[in-house]
Order: C-alpha cells, then sequence, then structure tokens
C-alpha cells in the first residue's frame, strides 16, 4: 500500500502519512523514503513498526541504520526521524513516503459462532474490504463488528469451519490492514 505522497516544489503533505503511521500494527515492515537532513540525496530503507506509540508518535527498527527511530511529526507539515536513543532528540532527517512491504501474520480463532475479530477491530464500523486468493470484496459494517462476527471471513454460504487455514487481508476504514489467518478453536473459544 503506497500512500502516493508527492512533492511538489519541496513542499510535502504528510497529512496522508500521519493516519497511515497512526494505524500500523506493530511488526509491520515499511520501506521509508526519507531526505537526510545533512543534505546528501534522498535515500530508502526497510523498517519494522515496533510499537503503535512512543510518546505519541511510531516507532521503527531500521537494521540498514541499525537503531531504532521515532516516527515525530514536529508540525502539520513535516514527520521527521529522531533516533530513540538521542537523548536531543535531534532529526536525521524528514519522511517523504512510507510503503507497506509486509503485514504481520495474526492467528484468528474460528468457533461456532463465527471468526473471533481482532480487537482493533472490534466495535470498528465503515468499509470492510477483505481479500484472499482469487476474491476481492467490500461489506458496509454500520452496527460495527462483533467480538465474533461472520463478517470478517465475508463467507456467508459456507460453514464457518470451512475457512480454517485460510489467510485473508482485511482493511477496515480508519485501521490498518490485517493480515490473518484463521484456525480452528472450537467451542469453548467463546
Amino acid at each position: 500500500m503506497k500512500t502516493d505522497n508527492q512533492t511538489s516544489e519541496d513542499k510535502i503533505h504528510p497529512q496522508p502519512l500521519q493516519r497511515l503511521l497512526g494505524v500500523l500494527l506493530p511488526d509491520t515492515t515499511v520501506e521509508i523514503t526519507w531526505e537526510p537532513s545533512d543534505e546528501s540525496p534522498t535515500q530508502s530503507m526497510s523498517a519494522i513498526i515496533t510499537s503503535a506509540e512512543f510518546s505519541s508518535a511510531p516507532c521503527v527498527n531500521c537494521p540498514e541504520l541499525n537503531q531504532e527511530l521515532i516516527l515525530t511529526d514536529t508540525d502539520a507539515e513535516t514527520i521527521e526521524l529522531v533516533p530513540r536513543s538521542d537523548p536531543n532528540r535531534d532529526s536525521i532527517g524528514i519522511v517523504r513516503d512510507v510503503e507497506i512491504t509486509e503485514l504481520p501474520l495474526q492467528q484468528v480463532p474460528v468457533t461456532e459462532s463465527g471468526p473471533q475479530v481482532p480487537d482493533d477491530l472490534v466495535g470498528e464500523t465503515g468499509f470492510l474490504d477483505i481479500e484472499y486468493p482469487g476474491h476481492n470484496q467490500q461489506l458496509v459494517i454500520q452496527d460495527g463488528l462483533k467480538a465474533y462476527d461472520e463478517r470478517l471471513s465475508g463467507i456467508f454460504e459456507q460453514e464457518v469451519t470451512d475457512i480454517v487455514g485460510v489467510q485473508y487481508v482485511v482493511k477496515m476504514s480508519g485501521c490498518g490492514p490485517s493480515r490473518i489467518i484463521f484456525e480452528h478453536a472450537g467451542d469453548d473459544a467463546q
């Protein structure tokens, strides 16, 4: 998922980046394009979201730089990369784009009542996009996803247990995308 954030006369519009960074789950791998503070050419690096928040900013592990960085909103138009270990919180550069390259795999138990909805999606309303090989579906969820909800699978004409072992990517309005695999939990999982 690319934010498609374009630069125009050196002015960036990070609102989509700020929203994206605010909803990514820990262990999501991203490609960060950034402009170093020392005015060297724009660079890209792979990073892994390590925590949803660190002082209200996402934190990423960057193996290429051998350090953990905080993605800090310094104003309405700038997201800076700040080494977490730096007591002065000096920026090493400005984020220009973020692309999701890999989503963590969440195991979702399936019971007779339906799949157990991940905590971050329970109660959410809006558009639910469901993707798996050979199938894309969009549902409108007006009453919020319940703790156990067949709508998460998008399968309504089969037995709920038929989805065990299937990997899905689900995207819900206002939430980050999730990659899930359904697994059998038995009747006592409620």
